[in-house]
């Protein structure tokens, strides 16, 4: 089941699921009202979700940024622990991870100091993507579970606040912007916001299973800039006062 999220909002790709039913609703030589009426919900369905998916950025992350946090888990937080991050190998892009190093806060958590070089410059990006796989604490074994994809003013949404990933973008040096210049950068002490991660998988079980997280950003051609991969495994902690 793939999740297209258009802001910070998505919409289910359920149109096999979708055509199989009406079928069945429709294949009767004397439908009955409540066929009838869950046949033009279903007609409708796409339409609906198209419409939400298109509600404006500013507003989502507005809803977002104001949302209580703590959920189900009250007096407790996420914090990550990472076993890999670097740049995909199995693809072509123009990042290359040259150095990359954890440490830990005065919290417990886990912070990046990552060096890295942009081959080309970009003029903006036309896709943001990230594909999500859970494994096994262990992480000896993986699987499919989600895709995020964002083609609507991806710009603008990278360097918004109270966004899973501000706290790992506003943390590059130099500062990056689009248009993007090709050279060296870093990121000094950077993270991703875990409260953010627990509200937009709410109802999900993440923090008993290992994540592999892939990034990949295209630019104004449609053609893949840059890519990378990490893979961590989240425990709840108590909130210290």
């Amino acid at each position: 089941m793939l999740w297209y999220g258009k802001g910070l909002t998505g919409h289910i790709r359920s149109a096999p699921l979708r055509s199989g039913l009406l079928d069945r609703l429709v294949d009767s030589h004397s439908p009955s009202v409540l066929q009838v009426v869950a046949a033009v919900a279903l007609v409708l369905l796409p339409a609906l979700q198209v419409a939400h998916a298109r509600a404006p950025l500013s507003a989502e992350i507005t809803q977002r940024a104001h949302r209580p946090r703590g959920g189900a888990h009250k007096g407790m937080r996420l914090t990550p622990n990472f076993h890999e991050f670097h740049h995909c190998l199995d693809k072509e892009h123009f990042l290359r991870i040259t150095s990359e190093e954890t440490m830990l806060n005065e919290y417990g958590d886990e912070l990046w100091n990552v060096g890295f070089n942009l081959s080309e410059p970009t003029k903006s990006f036309r896709m943001f993507k990230v594909v999500i796989h859970k494994c096994s604490l262990t992480r000896d074994a993986c699987e499919y579970w989600n895709t995020w994809s964002w083609d609507v003013a991806v710009c603008s949404l990278l360097f918004l606040n109270n966004t899973v990933w501000a706290p790992l973008v506003q943390r590059i040096e130099p500062k990056l912007t689009c248009p993007v210049l090709a050279g060296p950068y870093q990121t000094v002490n950077a993270s991703l916001d875990f409260n953010s991660v627990e509200q937009a998988t709410r109802g999900f079980m993440i923090d008993k299973n290992s994540w592999r997280v892939e990034v990949q950003l295209y630019n104004e051609l449609r053609d893949l800039y840059l890519c990378f991969s990490f893979l961590a495994k989240l425990t709840r902690v108590k909130i210290r006062n």
